[in-house]
């Protein structure tokens, strides 16, 4: 009798020989050949691409501060920014899981509240850094959504402009014929005897 393996992705035994092992340091983690195993391949690159935008994302705020570290605290603001939850005084919702808004937004989002946030740092006093990222994320906050609906307009407008350019045979309407023929009515007079 073949030895029966739990699938990590759907939580299904099956034989070893319809399993893919995977190795991560010393636990080995078998997946069903075929939709199981895919699966877990695409959230893996997913979950790759999702740190490579989140370090642009703080390479981007550190930058703009002029720091060489975040505090923890910015960081799981940033998290909860990133899932849907509410961050400032304690109004969390619960848990979710991205529901929010994409790394790459943020930073853009930051790209274009870069010099209000520069302004705020040269004319206003902040008691410590947390401070001054709090008051910066607050302006993206705020900015946020008028840079989602730009950029939605932006591919809407790129999406109408592909679809148009691959249209190759132009719509033609070819003439129209009726066998309508207007009734000659014989209230034409009308009109005269008011003259």
């Amino acid at each position: 009798m073949a030895r029966k393996l739990i699938c990590r992705w759907c939580g299904n035994k099956s034989e070893i020989e319809f399993m893919e092992k995977v190795t991560k340091g010393k636990t080995n983690k078998y997946y069903h050949k075929e939709e199981c195993y895919e699966a877990y391949l695409k959230e893996e690159e997913f979950k790759v691409e999702e740190a490579l935008k989140r370090d642009s994302l703080y390479q981007k705020v550190m930058d703009i501060y002029d720091v060489k570290a975040l505090p923890t605290s910015y960081y799981m603001q940033i998290e909860d920014l990133r899932h849907g939850n509410r961050i400032f005084k304690n109004q969390k919702i619960g848990k979710r899981y991205r529901e929010g808004y994409d790394y790459d937004l943020i930073e853009e989002t930051y790209d274009e509240s870069r010099s209000a946030i520069e302004w705020s740092l040269k004319n206003k006093a902040f008691v410590n850094l947390s401070n001054m990222l709090n008051y910066g994320l607050s302006i993206v906050i705020n900015k946020i959504y008028e840079v989602e609906r730009k950029r939605d307009t932006v591919k809407k407008r790129e999406h109408m402009e592909e679809i148009t350019n691959n249209t190759k045979d132009p719509i033609v309407f070819d003439d129209f014929e009726t066998s309508y023929k207007k009734k000659k009515e014989d209230n034409e007079d009308f009109f005269d005897m008011l003259d």
